[in-house]
């Protein structure tokens, strides 16, 4: 190897010396950081915790494992109400979260706090299903404007097509010439299902323990509504209603609750109807 080629050659090992020894300072140089600072959490919540800049095995620990105890991913079951620290230690490094942990609501006031709820909401649908959720066995919608004080049933996939009761009409779709009419609403059928869930009697209700529902981690609570024992499924992070499950002779019936879906009636609807008398 003659002198210029053994030149160039040092040269070129020297870059890569350099290039090679600021990728390690750079990696030495990241630094170990947690997902969160703090969260708040429910009993029975389970979020999960990530650390960033970790190289090799992180060791998981919770300060008061009687609040909450921490999995060696990361997953954070909350047990009981009050504070803990989690920390994820790597190496010579650790980096923390301070979680709070709060009480799940009583039986008693997760209905009162439904029932308030169901006060101020405009509208609300019911997204049934029997026995499991599945389009299958989806069989009707059941949804109310509250404000409005309209009723709207969607049996359409049963044959029975679509029917808006208001305070003054009822509106119904002829499921086999899908034309629309009318007649004059006597009844007070648009508040029914609604007064069913604001008359359940707080003595009547009990908590049960945390389960899944539509695949979330949900609060149960056992109520009477009507004549019909049904469990009603709430948030664990706020308790807003998610929805219930009761039972019609042997079928199983799953109520999916939906707050996001306005229920009105189109003008197709009211300009097309023709009145009949019923």
């Amino acid at each position: 190897m003659n002198k210029r080629n053994r030149t160039v050659l040092m040269a070129a090992l020297t870059v890569l010396l350099v290039v090679s020894v600021n990728t390690v300072s750079v990696q030495a140089a990241s630094k170990l950081k947690m997902s969160a600072n703090k969260i708040t959490t429910y009993v029975g919540g389970t979020p999960r915790l990530k650390v960033t800049g970790a190289s090799g095995k992180i060791v998981w620990k919770s300060s008061n494992k009687k609040i909450a105890k921490v999995s060696s991913t990361g997953k954070v079951t909350a047990l009981k109400n009050g504070k803990t620290v989690i920390s994820a230690k790597n190496k010579n490094k650790t980096v923390k979260c301070v979680m709070y942990v709060k009480k799940q609501l009583s039986a008693k006031n997760a209905v009162v706090k439904f029932r308030n709820d169901m006060e101020k909401k405009n509208y609300m649908n019911l997204n049934i299903y029997i026995s499991k959720i599945s389009d299958e066995c989806f069989y009707a919608k059941i949804g109310a404007n509250m404000k409005k004080n309209i009723l709207c049933v969607d049996l359409s996939q049963l044959g029975f097509g679509k029917t808006y009761r208001t305070a003054h009409r009822v509106y119904r779709m002829d499921s086999i010439t899908n034309k629309w009419f009318y007649y004059k609403n006597t009844s007070n059928t648009a508040k029914t299902i609604f007064e069913k869930f604001k008359q359940i009697n707080e003595t009547d209700v009990k908590l049960l323990k945390n389960t899944k529902f539509s695949g979330t981690k949900v609060s149960a609570v056992q109520a009477k509504i009507g004549d019909k024992i049904a469990i009603l499924y709430f948030s664990l992070t706020d308790y807003t209603f998610m929805g219930l499950e009761t039972f019609d002779g042997n079928d199983k019936v799953i109520a999916i609750a939906d707050f996001k879906t306005k229920i009105s009636i189109p003008g197709y609807v009211i300009n097309n109807a023709e009145y009949r008398k019923i």
